[in-house]
Protein backbone atom coordinates (compact mmCIF):
# COMPACT_ATOMS: atom_id res chain seq x y z
CA UNK A 1 0.00 0.00 0.00
CA UNK A 2 1.38 3.43 -0.77
CA UNK A 3 -0.07 5.74 1.60
CA UNK A 4 0.11 9.74 0.87
CA UNK A 5 -1.29 11.99 -1.54
CA UNK A 6 -0.57 11.17 -5.19
CA UNK A 7 1.53 13.83 -5.73
CA UNK A 8 5.47 14.28 -6.48
CA UNK A 9 6.57 15.48 -3.03
CA UNK A 10 5.39 12.33 -1.13
CA UNK A 11 7.32 9.92 -3.35
CA UNK A 12 4.78 8.34 -5.63
CA UNK A 13 7.46 8.34 -8.38
CA UNK A 14 10.38 6.62 -5.61
CA UNK A 15 7.68 3.81 -5.10
CA UNK A 16 7.11 3.33 -8.93
CA UNK A 17 10.57 2.93 -9.47
CA UNK A 18 11.31 0.07 -6.52
CA UNK A 19 8.54 -1.37 -7.40
CA UNK A 20 10.24 -2.43 -11.00
CA UNK A 21 13.26 -2.61 -9.51
CA UNK A 22 12.08 -5.59 -7.40
CA UNK A 23 10.15 -6.62 -10.59
CA UNK A 24 13.63 -6.59 -12.41
CA UNK A 25 15.62 -8.40 -9.32
CA UNK A 26 13.44 -10.32 -7.71
CA UNK A 27 10.31 -11.24 -9.03
CA UNK A 28 9.15 -13.99 -6.89
CA UNK A 29 8.85 -11.52 -4.41
CA UNK A 30 6.33 -9.22 -6.79
CA UNK A 31 4.08 -12.79 -7.92
CA UNK A 32 3.16 -13.63 -4.01
CA UNK A 33 1.14 -10.05 -4.35
CA UNK A 34 -2.35 -9.69 -4.62
CA UNK A 35 -2.67 -6.37 -5.67
CA UNK A 36 -0.80 -2.91 -5.32
CA UNK A 37 -2.81 -0.43 -3.43
CA UNK A 38 -2.91 3.51 -4.21
CA UNK A 39 -4.11 5.07 -1.07
CA UNK A 40 -4.88 8.55 -1.59
CA UNK A 41 -6.13 11.61 -3.37
CA UNK A 42 -4.79 12.05 -6.83
CA UNK A 43 -3.41 15.84 -6.35
CA UNK A 44 -1.54 15.96 -9.92
CA UNK A 45 -3.79 14.97 -12.80
CA UNK A 46 -3.06 11.78 -14.50
CA UNK A 47 -1.13 10.52 -11.71
CA UNK A 48 -2.69 7.08 -11.43
CA UNK A 49 -3.35 6.36 -14.76
CA UNK A 50 0.96 7.13 -15.25
CA UNK A 51 1.17 4.97 -12.15
CA UNK A 52 -0.96 2.00 -13.56
CA UNK A 53 1.15 2.25 -16.78
CA UNK A 54 4.38 2.23 -14.75
CA UNK A 55 3.33 -0.68 -12.54
CA UNK A 56 2.02 -3.09 -15.50
CA UNK A 57 5.44 -4.36 -15.75
CA UNK A 58 4.91 -6.06 -12.29
CA UNK A 59 1.83 -7.79 -13.37
CA UNK A 60 -0.05 -7.16 -10.34
CA UNK A 61 -3.06 -4.94 -10.04
CA UNK A 62 -3.28 -1.73 -9.13
CA UNK A 63 -6.15 -0.06 -7.53
CA UNK A 64 -6.51 3.09 -6.32
CA UNK A 65 -8.69 4.41 -3.28
CA UNK A 66 -8.98 7.95 -3.23
CA UNK A 67 -11.63 9.41 -1.12
CA UNK A 68 -11.24 7.71 2.49
CA UNK A 69 -11.87 10.26 5.00
CA UNK A 70 -9.22 9.31 8.49
CA UNK A 71 -11.93 7.14 9.75
CA UNK A 72 -12.70 5.52 6.28
CA UNK A 73 -8.16 4.91 6.16
CA UNK A 74 -8.02 3.61 9.66
CA UNK A 75 -10.94 1.15 9.31
CA UNK A 76 -9.30 0.06 5.49
CA UNK A 77 -5.81 -0.16 7.29
CA UNK A 78 -6.99 -2.04 10.49
CA UNK A 79 -9.24 -4.27 7.80
CA UNK A 80 -5.91 -4.96 6.07
CA UNK A 81 -2.98 -5.41 8.85
CA UNK A 82 -2.15 -8.74 8.60
CA UNK A 83 -1.56 -9.16 5.06
CA UNK A 84 -0.80 -5.62 4.20
CA UNK A 85 2.60 -3.72 4.22
CA UNK A 86 2.45 0.25 3.97
CA UNK A 87 5.16 2.39 2.46
CA UNK A 88 5.35 6.30 2.98
CA UNK A 89 8.50 7.26 0.77
CA UNK A 90 7.66 10.79 1.04
CA UNK A 91 11.51 12.35 1.18
CA UNK A 92 10.99 15.45 3.39
CA UNK A 93 8.09 15.86 6.05
CA UNK A 94 7.77 18.10 8.81
CA UNK A 95 5.46 15.99 11.23
CA UNK A 96 3.17 13.72 8.55
CA UNK A 97 0.03 12.49 10.16
CA UNK A 98 -0.48 9.71 7.73
CA UNK A 99 3.18 8.32 9.75
CA UNK A 100 1.20 8.72 12.85
CA UNK A 101 -2.45 7.17 11.67
CA UNK A 102 -0.31 4.16 9.80
CA UNK A 103 1.70 3.65 13.38
CA UNK A 104 -1.15 3.90 15.86
CA UNK A 105 -2.48 0.58 13.77
CA UNK A 106 -1.56 -2.65 15.75
CA UNK A 107 0.39 -5.43 13.77
CA UNK A 108 0.72 -3.07 10.61
CA UNK A 109 4.21 -3.20 8.97
CA UNK A 110 4.98 0.00 7.75
CA UNK A 111 8.36 1.49 6.17
CA UNK A 112 8.82 4.73 5.59
CA UNK A 113 11.74 7.26 4.37
CA UNK A 114 13.79 8.52 7.08
CA UNK A 115 13.62 11.86 5.62
CA UNK A 116 12.14 15.29 7.60
CA UNK A 117 10.85 14.99 10.49
CA UNK A 118 9.64 10.89 10.23
CA UNK A 119 12.27 9.31 12.54
CA UNK A 120 11.25 11.57 15.61
CA UNK A 121 7.73 10.31 14.91
CA UNK A 122 9.45 6.52 15.18
CA UNK A 123 11.39 7.66 18.10
CA UNK A 124 14.04 5.09 19.26
CA UNK A 125 13.88 1.92 18.12
CA UNK A 126 12.03 1.26 14.38
CA UNK A 127 15.39 1.42 12.31
CA UNK A 128 14.33 -1.75 10.68
CA UNK A 129 11.15 0.10 9.33
CA UNK A 130 12.72 3.44 8.48
CA UNK A 131 14.45 3.62 4.17
CA UNK A 132 17.06 6.05 2.95
CA UNK A 133 14.32 8.11 0.81
CA UNK A 134 15.34 6.20 -2.89
CA UNK A 135 14.21 3.56 -4.64
CA UNK A 136 17.08 0.89 -4.33
CA UNK A 137 16.58 1.95 -0.42
CA UNK A 138 12.80 1.23 -0.48
CA UNK A 139 13.50 -1.85 -3.27
CA UNK A 140 15.68 -3.15 -0.55
CA UNK A 141 13.07 -2.76 2.42
CA UNK A 142 10.21 -3.47 0.52
CA UNK A 143 11.99 -7.05 -0.03
CA UNK A 144 13.36 -7.44 3.56
CA UNK A 145 9.69 -6.78 4.61
CA UNK A 146 7.40 -8.74 2.37
CA UNK A 147 9.88 -11.85 2.79
CA UNK A 148 9.74 -11.35 7.18
CA UNK A 149 7.18 -9.17 8.08
CA UNK A 150 7.91 -7.69 11.75
CA UNK A 151 5.88 -9.31 14.22
CA UNK A 152 3.35 -6.89 16.75
CA UNK A 153 5.82 -6.68 19.55
CA UNK A 154 8.89 -5.36 16.86
CA UNK A 155 6.55 -2.64 15.24
CA UNK A 156 7.36 0.83 16.19
CA UNK A 157 4.48 2.49 17.83
CA UNK A 158 3.31 6.00 17.80
CA UNK A 159 3.53 7.06 21.44
CA UNK A 160 1.02 9.85 21.82
CA UNK A 161 0.79 9.81 25.03
CA UNK A 162 4.64 11.07 25.48
CA UNK A 163 3.98 13.36 22.55
CA UNK A 164 0.96 15.00 23.96
CA UNK A 165 3.11 15.27 27.28
CA UNK A 166 5.82 17.32 25.88
CA UNK A 167 3.45 19.60 24.08
CA UNK A 168 1.41 20.34 26.86
CA UNK A 169 4.67 21.08 29.24
CA UNK A 170 5.84 23.73 26.04
CA UNK A 171 3.29 25.41 26.66
CA UNK A 172 3.04 25.81 30.36
CA UNK A 173 7.00 26.81 30.26
CA UNK A 174 5.78 29.11 27.32
CA UNK A 175 2.30 30.38 29.63
CA UNK A 176 5.23 31.15 32.49
CA UNK A 177 6.97 33.12 30.27
CA UNK A 178 10.19 30.93 30.36
CA UNK A 179 9.86 30.48 26.59
CA UNK A 180 10.34 33.36 24.25
CA UNK A 181 9.49 33.25 20.54
CA UNK A 182 11.30 36.10 18.41
CA UNK A 183 10.18 37.06 15.72
CA UNK A 184 12.70 37.64 12.42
Amino acid sequence: IFFGRLETRKGFDVFAAALRLLCAEEPEILSRLREIVLLGREQEPGTVATLRRILAVTGVAVTHLPNFDSDSVRTYLVDHARESLVAIPSSFENFPYAVIEALSIPGLNVVCSNGGGIPEIFGSGGEAQLFQPSPASLAASLSTRLRTPLEPEQLARYDNVSANAKWMRFHHRVCAGRVFVTRT
